[in-house]
């Protein structure tokens, strides 16, 4: 199909593969009420990256694109459904206490690795909920603190 989505298509789904503009604009995204997952990696995508970009988002992957910064949770409301993104091997180079500040509490699986992200883990509270976090291959520092006995 070419040409705009509307959100009474009832797309669950969305690939986008070869996508040239320079960033994601999540306005694009919020009006598909039923979309669950989203694909757009192997692209050239860069700037910020907004993972809340639609209300039923279960699973984002934004990975091998370059993406500079991931937008803060702030606007996160329960109703938000993600539950596991995928932003490695993108360019982020936030502070690693940054990215998680705000982080949704539903969140389970989390990919950031191959990046420039910085800092240290202050706390092992942050990744109560989460089943996998995969952040290898960045700039990070420090001791590790203690992690939940699930992982």
């Amino acid at each position: 199909a070419y040409g705009p989505v509307k959100s009474s298509d009832g797309y669950l789904n969305a690939v986008c593969y070869g996508i040239t503009l320079p960033f994601v604009d999540s306005l694009v995204f919020l009006g598909l009420r039923k979309l669950t997952t989203v694909n757009i990696s192997h692209n050239d995508l860069s700037g910020p990256i907004d993972l809340l970009l639609a209300p039923a988002v279960t699973s984002l992957d934004g990975s091998h694109n370059s993406f500079i910064t991931v937008k803060p949770f702030k606007k996160f409301k329960s109703s938000h459904s993600l539950r596991l993104f995928d932003l490695s091997s993108n360019l982020i180079s936030q502070d690693f206490a940054q990215l998680f500040a705000e982080k949704p509490p539903n969140l389970e699986e989390i990919d950031l690795s191959n990046n420039s992200i910085s800092g240290s883990i202050h706390t092992s509270e942050q990744f109560v909920f989460l089943r996998r976090l995969i952040i290898g291959s960045n700039k990070l520092s420090g001791a590790l603190p203690n992690l939940p006995s699930k992982f």
